[in-house]
């Protein structure tokens, strides 16, 4: 049916809604994918730190976008890992050594920085997994910006992740 043509005995709503479907679907789209974690990691740390990362979020009901979760054969990842980007609450960035090495991980710390500075909140969530003296060197802001280290423990780590979500500076996007 054409736009501004309605079935004879169509409510206002279903008007509305008929009138509106492709925003609507857009923004339902939105709220399905939005995440409260994007972890940005380096490949080689994943079997030493993020998979346990990941899981103990899982697990405390926290929701994640983990490449390994949301990437699936055929996808386009660097589409993927925009959505990712865009659709996620916060960021944690898991700098190491092997960080320090890679560059995919970087270029999403950069989108992830500027995201944070467009919106003028608070996004990035530092852990330094490891090498702290190397990270701090090669990003000299990381000192501005309240880091933790992976050194704390896993239950520590989720525990002050699970207050970030549950605080005032949480929104829904």
């Amino acid at each position: 049916m054409p736009p501004g043509r309605h079935k004879p005995g169509w409510s206002h709503e279903w008007k509305y809604l008929y009138q509106n479907f492709s925003q609507i679907e857009k923004s339902l789209h939105s709220i399905l994918l939005e995440r409260d974690i994007f972890i940005c990691h380096a490949n080689a740390d994943k079997n030493k730190y993020v998979n346990i990362l990941y899981k103990n979020l899982r697990s405390n009901g926290i929701s994640v976008w983990y490449d390994e979760g949301e990437i699936i054969w055929g996808d386009s990842i660097t589409e993927k890992i925009e959505e990712g980007i865009k659709t996620s609450k916060f960021a944690l960035i898991c700098f190491s050594e092997n960080f320090l090495k890679a560059n995919w991980p970087y270029s999403e710390f950069v989108a992830l920085f500027h995201r944070q500075q467009e919106e003028k909140r608070k996004l990035i969530l530092p852990l330094i997994l490891n090498s702290k003296d190397e990270i701090i060197k090669k990003y000299p802001l990381i000192k501005d910006i309240y880091y933790e280290e992976w050194e704390k423990g896993i239950d520590y780590l989720i525990n002050e992740i699970k207050k970030i979500l549950s605080g005032p500076t949480c929104r829904s996007t």
